[in-house]
């Protein structure tokens, strides 16, 4: 057991939604704590009316999505200890520190495409590249399915060997069988397998990938296509050590917040 949390990112979004309940089920599972960020970009949201000046509607706009969070994950996991706040700045980046103290990062690949709503496609690679610790990311069309197996692609590289650890680990706690896929074509056969597949696991990048490459075509195929939710270890990941200290503190917007 670890002091250390499954981070989600949440932005209000049916697939931070999702993203939320498969999170609340395996760190209850993990015995973790959950912790909810929600990066508050509000440059992107609107200019301000005066410098350090951040408008009250963005804000409650935040809080509701905040709290709304928080009261799926303690529906689901009455028992979970959950953390819920902001952070300000940009999702990827604020995601990626995140994930120097996570055990895990939970991410919608799609959320809204409005002023609060930054999760895409494109984080979901970035992250999955960048990342200090396994990501899983949820397409709108994954629910949490069980009684599947757990896939896990493996060529010998040490990305897939890390894989292959967090997936047999998985399958034990969620009592699913564990499959494991030495296809010479293996996006197609974890596609194939995703179907039915409560869990796809592999590394960002495999014997294959070209030097210098954080995320390997197979990767980006598979999280792109699956038809389950794709835990990826990013090179990072791989061997790491754990920043002294903690997290940084979800903090408190207010209308009149300083960020100049």
């Amino acid at each position: 057991m670890t002091n250390r949390s499954v981070v989600v990112a949440i932005d209000g979004s049916a697939t931070a939604e999702r993203a939320i309940s498969w999170a609340a089920a395996e760190a209850a599972s993990l015995g973790t704590p959950l912790r909810l960020v929600h990066a508050f970009a509000w440059p992107l949201a609107a200019v301000p009316r005066r410098r350090g000046e951040i408008d009250p509607a963005l804000v409650e706009v935040a809080d509701q999505v905040i709290s709304r969070s928080r009261e799926i994950a303690q529906e689901l996991e009455p028992d979970l200890d959950v953390e819920a706040g902001r952070i300000p700045g940009f999702l990827t980046p604020v995601m990626i520190e995140e994930s120097r103290h996570a055990q895990l990062l939970v991410i919608g690949s799609r959320g809204l495409t409005g002023a609060l709503g930054t999760m895409t496609c494109s984080t979901a690679l970035d992250l999955a590249a960048a990342a200090y610790c396994p990501i899983v990311v949820i397409r709108p069309d994954h629910g949490r399915r069980t009684g599947g197996p757990v896939v896990v692609g493996h060529d010998g590289s040490p990305a897939s060997t890390a894989a292959l650890a967090l997936g047999t680990d998985y399958a034990e706690r969620h009592h699913a069988v564990r499959r494991v896929v030495n296809d010479c074509r293996p996006a197609e056969e974890l596609l194939r397998q995703s179907i039915e597949a409560q869990l796809i696991v592999l590394g960002a990048r495999g014997c294959g990938g070209f030097e210098g490459q954080l995320l390997g075509s197979v990767s980006q195929t598979v999280l792109h296509q699956a038809s389950c939710p794709v835990a990826v270890i990013p090179p990072a990941a791989i061997n790491r050590q754990l920043p002294v200290g903690g997290p940084q503190p979800l903090g408190i917007l207010s209308a009149a917040a300083d960020f100049g």
